[in-house]
């Protein structure tokens, strides 16, 4: 089974020192990575992944 990662990195530096921030995160087949948005308003950092629409298919007569 294929896993998609989104791997997070963020290298901080202010008056008080040096700082790391790293995450991987695996998402299901359903992700669609691309089309990732992330959004940051100067604390959190909010990134949505949409899933995937699922392709339809249909197996029987159809009706009228």
């Amino acid at each position: 089974m294929v896993r998609d990662f989104l791997h997070f990195l963020n290298m901080v530096s202010n008056f008080s020192g040096t700082g790391h921030f790293e995450r991987r995160i695996s998402f299901g087949y359903d992700a669609d990575l691309s089309q990732v948005r992330a959004e940051f308003d100067g604390e959190i950092l909010r990134v949505i992944v949409p899933r995937r629409t699922p392709a339809l298919t249909w197996y029987g007569e159809a009706c009228e």
